[in-house]
């Protein structure tokens, strides 16, 4: 088998595994966008908006307050007049970060990031981020939509991961050139065509491997 089908096997392996619970956003997403599913012809039908109103509310309720960081000692000792230096920049680095991480959401055109993270974890009982430290110290939490993400875990943890999705050649050319991967084979798509991307994570003797 070629790298490339290996790939599709593992993806469709554990895409397969939550087929059940795909199915069960399609439906949850069905009543939060008030769909008519019982529409006949020449038959009335009612759609309440029930559901999408308690979801919004929930959602609403449980913003949290703006998030404040104080770093503390391990050992409980006071921090020391050398060390508050450092303690305070890390907090300003940190409040500035999820600042930043909200104003490029706003550039999306989402709501704030504690928005929409509650509202998907109301809406789907999941949630999947993607956060670290990028090589130019840049600080990421990147909210993937649950029904793209296809875990498998044993009793360590995450072992596996796959991620598929499917967007416009355009969007997929601009991730490409953002992650720096190969793009040879998106060259002469055309911008409306729409791409499926696999990306597939493994655990191997502790060291997590990455593939697209």
């Amino acid at each position: 088998m070629t790298d490339r089908e290996i790939i599709d096997t593992a993806c469709r392996e554990l895409v397969n595994t939550y087929s059940q619970r795909d199915k069960d956003f399609t439906r949850w997403y069905a009543l939060l966008e008030q769909a008519d599913t019982m529409k006949q012809d020449n038959m009335e039908s009612f759609v309440g908006n029930d559901p999408t109103t308690q979801w919004q509310m929930a959602t609403f309720l449980l913003q949290p307050k703006p998030l404040v960081h104080k770093i503390r000692r391990i050992d409980g000792l006071p921090i020391t007049g050398e060390e508050a230096l450092a303690v305070t920049v890390i907090e300003m680095m940190l409040h500035r970060a999820w600042r930043q991480l909200n104003k490029a959401w706003f550039k999306r055109g989402k709501t704030s990031w504690d928005w929409e993270f509650i509202g998907s974890l109301l809406a789907t009982g999941w949630y999947a981020v993607a956060r670290g430290v990028t090589t130019q110290g840049e600080l990421i939490a990147e909210q993937w939509e649950p029904a793209t993400v296809y875990p498998e875990f044993d009793s360590e943890g995450l072992i596996r991961l796959a991620r598929v999705w499917q967007v416009t050649a355009r969007e997929a050319r601009k991730l490409i050139l953002k992650e720096g991967w190969d793009i040879k084979g998106m060259v002469a798509v055309p911008d409306s065509s729409s791409v499926n991307i696999k990306q597939y994570w493994i655990k191997d003797n502790g060291v997590w491997m990455g593939v697209v």
